[in-house]
Parts: structure tokens; sequence; C-alpha cells
């Protein structure tokens, strides 16, 4: 990676402004808490916020505890009754053990001093935020693009706020949907979930579950040797997503021909071209325009 940023030389201008690696210093599982970085990519006016994925035992834990919730924070935005997952939210806005302040108000805190920062040569009041991650990144990027598109103390921020996310588990229910849609509808926040077909964790447990959980925005949904699916909202059930081996197609890189990577950017056999071309080629709004039930 760090050769292939060389070779771009002076046509990538970025550097991480902040990476929390609390986890990198915690030996004990029930101590863990995310690790995310802010960037500011100056040769494409952005700062972008990642989260890591799913890295433990604990991590997979969180993800497949659907318990639903509507913290205090949801109220600021929505008078819906929206429910969200509560391992997801708990990440993102329980007060932490290391720091005793929430992440939330730490990534507030961050981005409200580089949008403020202002020299004779840089100004990034004007940089457009991206939320990316993937697995549990997913979710906490699906779950900070609606509060920061919808909070009070993050008007500052430039609007939409796009969130990129991969292999997504599902965050909230009915309620969260259409609280989230109505900030699509107001042109404050868009979402680009890629998943991957016969991955179990993005899909809706359904059973058990009193109110449904629903996914959010325009879903890239990948398959073997075949173009993408390509439709708004598209949540799909565990139980239609399991294989005999379904968390192999829950790799970021590797699987040939199952893993998210190879099958986002496979290529045809005949003429090399992208499967995928029909969506690699679109921005996040041409896909909005041409997919988005608004």
């Amino acid at each position: 990676m760090a050769e292939s940023i060389e070779n771009l030389g002076t046509s990538f201008d970025a550097e991480i402004v902040e990476f929390d690696d609390k986890f990198a210093y915690t030996s004990n599982l029930k101590t863990n808490e995310l690790v995310y970085a802010v960037i500011v990519n100056r040769s494409s006016k952005q700062i972008i916020i990642v989260f890591r994925g799913s890295a433990n035992v604990k991590d997979f834990l969180v993800d497949f505890r659907f318990f639903q919730h509507t913290p205090p924070i949801v109220k600021e935005i929505t008078d819906k009754k929206a429910k969200l997952h509560k391992g997801f939210s708990d990440y993102l806005l329980r007060k932490t053990k290391v720091e005793g302040t929430s992440q939330l108000d730490q990534i507030l805190s961050v981005l409200k001093e580089v949008y403020a920062y202002k020299t004779p040569d840089q100004d990034y009041s004007d940089y457009e935020l991206v939320i990316t991650g993937f697995s549990l990144g997913g979710s906490l990027s699906q779950l900070l693009s609606f509060i920061l598109a919808g909070l009070k103390e993050a008007e500052f921020i430039p609007k939409p706020v796009k969130a990129v996310t991969y292999a997504s588990p599902v965050v909230g229910d009915k309620h969260f949907f259409s609280a989230y849609q109505d900030l699509e509808k107001e042109n404050k926040v868009r979402h680009i979930r890629v998943s991957n077909n016969s991955d179990v964790v993005p899909g809706n447990p359904g059973m058990g579950i009193k109110k449904p959980y629903k996914q959010t925005g325009v879903n890239i949904h990948l398959k073997e040797n075949k173009k993408a699916e390509v439709k708004y909202e598209n949540t799909k059930s565990i139980l239609s997503q399991t294989s005999i081996n379904p968390f192999s197609r829950h790799s970021t890189y590797g699987e040939k021909d199952k893993s998210y990577y190879e099958r986002l950017y496979g290529t045809d056999t005949k003429t090399g071209a992208f499967i995928n071309d029909h969506v690699l080629r679109k921005t996040i709004e041409q896909l909005y325009e041409e997919h988005a039930e608004l």
C-alpha cells in the first residue's frame, strides 16, 4: 500500500489527522473499543472517516446482538420511534472506559477542528464528508452518517454526508429506515451499501425480532461472475443468504470469485472488461438518481 501511494506522487495529497488506536493497546477482549481514522484528502477535497471491521470474537458477538433500543440522540434527529441495534449504537454512543467520553463526541471534536482549520493556502470548510467501513465498521458508518446528517450540532458539515459501506450488518428498524429516508429526501445523506451474495452478516435475522430490521441506501449486491444487482434498500434475510460456507463470502480479499474485492472488480474472461462497469463508472449521486426511491 505504501508503495502504491508513493507511485501516485504529487497527484495524491492526503494525511491522517486522527487515529484512534485504543484497540492496539488493550489485551482484554472485554475492554476493546473501536478503532477509526480521520483523513484529509486534499486531492479529492474530502474528509474521510474510516472504521475498522470486526476483528475478534467480541466484535462478532456484538454483530449478532440484535437487541433494539432508542438512544436519546435519535430523538434529537427524528420524532419517529426509530429502534437501533443496541450493540452498534453502544459502540458509538456510550462513554468509553479509556477516555470517559463517547466515540461520537471525540469524532465530532476532531471534525470541528478540521473544518475550522484555515491558512492562506488551506481551507477545508467545503470538503465533503465520506464515512466508510467493512462489517462492524460498515454498520458504524451507516449509523454515524445518520447522526451527522441530522444532528443540529453537526450543521457545520457540508451536506450530503456520504457513507460507502461493505458487508454492513443491519442497524435499525423500519422507523429508522423511514427517518434515514427523510434525511435522504432533504439531500442531507447518501449511502451506498455493498453486500456480497451468500454473506449472512448483512442479513436481517427476521425470526424472533418484534420489529424487523431494514437496510438503508442504494445496495450493490455482488454476485459470482455476474453483474451486481443494484436496488434501493434491498434488505435480504439471513436465511436467504445461508450457504455451506457463508462466512467465506464475508472475506474482503483473496477468496477467488467469492470475496468482496474479487466480485466487485471481477473481469470478463473474454473481453477483460469489468463485470460491474455499470456501477464502477457511476458517482454516488448518479446511483441515487437511477435507483433511489425517494
